[in-house]
C-alpha cells in the first residue's frame, strides 16, 4: 500500500464518508446508508486503492451517544449502568460501547457505535481491522494545546458540538441537535451567557460545511454569532 494513502471513514446518520491524504491533498466521497455502490470498484476508481492494501482503517464516529467521565469517577463495572441512565436505554440498543482517552482531561470519552455501522464497514472492508474513535474525542485531543480562554464550534449535519476552555481549564464537551441558525445561536448564547465568556474573533471559532451556506451565515451573524473567517471542515 502506498504509505502516503490511507483511508479514512466518517460515519454518522447521514451515511459514510470516505477520505485519503494523498500528498497532502484530501480527496473525499459521501456516500447513503442505503448505497448499493460497489465498494472495491470505489476504491479503485476514486481513490486508486484496493481493497487487500486497506489493512489499518481510522473510524470517526459522529453522534450524540457519549459521555465524558472524569477518570476518578470511572469504572468499568458501572459504567453501562452509568451510561443507561445519562444517555437513555432506548437510545443505545443495538449499540456496541467503546472508549476513548483524554489524557490532558484525565478523562475518558465513552461512546456508542450504533452495530448496524459497524457490520456494514465490516461487511465492505472484510480485511481490514478498524481503530475507532469519537468526533469530539478527536477535537478534545486537537484543542487541548489551547491554554487560553477559546470557544470551538464545529456544525455536523444537524448536531453542533461545543469545546469550551477558560483559563487553560475544561469547562464545557457537548453536542446539541439544531436544524437552523436560530437553534444553534440560542444554544451558543445560552453558553456564553453561563460560563460568562466573552468572544471574539480569537477568541471564537466555528466550522462547517452549513456556514458556506449564505443564508446560514447570515442570520448566524444577525443573532451576533461572531464569524470572522469560514472553516468548511475541522
Amino acid at each position: 500500500m502506498n504509505s502516503n494513502k490511507k483511508l479514512h471513514i466518517s460515519l454518522s446518520t447521514e451515511g459514510i464518508l470516505l477520505s485519503i491524504n494523498d500528498h497532502l491533498k484530501e480527496r473525499d466521497l459521501f456516500l447513503p446508508w442505503n448505497t448499493q455502490e460497489n465498494f472495491s470498484m470505489i476504491m479503485e476508481n476514486h481513490f486508486q486503492l484496493h481493497l487487500v492494501d486497506l489493512q489499518e482503517i481510522d473510524v470517526t464516529i459522529i453522534n450524540n451517544k457519549f459521555l465524558l467521565i472524569p477518570d476518578e469517577y470511572f469504572s468499568t463495572l458501572f459504567i453501562s449502568s452509568f451510561l443507561d441512565k445519562a444517555i437513555g436505554v432506548r437510545r443505545i440498543e443495538n449499540c456496541e460501547l467503546h472508549h476513548q482517552k483524554i489524557e490532558k482531561e484525565d478523562s475518558t470519552l465513552s461512546y456508542y457505535i450504533p452495530s448496524t455501522w459497524k457490520d456494514f464497514i465490516s461487511i465492505r472492508f472484510p480485511l481490514s481491522n478498524f481503530t475507532f474513535s469519537h468526533f469530539l474525542g478527536n477535537q478534545l485531543l486537537q484543542t487541548s494545546k489551547f491554554l487560553r480562554n477559546q470557544m470551538h464550534v464545529w456544525i455536523e449535519n444537524d448536531l453542533s458540538f461545543v469545546i469550551l476552555r477558560k483559563n487553560g481549564k475544561l469547562q464545557l464537551a457537548n453536542t446539541y441537535s439544531c436544524k437552523d441558525a436560530i437553534e444553534l445561536a440560542f444554544y451558543l448564547h445560552s453558553i456564553r451567557e453561563t460560563f460568562d465568556f466573552i468572544w471574539t474573533n480569537d477568541s471564537f471559532s466555528i466550522y462547517g460545511e452549513r456556514l458556506l451556506d449564505s443564508v446560514f451565515q447570515k442570520e448566524l451573524i444577525e443573532f451576533q454569532i461572531p464569524i470572522n473567517t469560514v472553516h468548511e471542515q475541522a
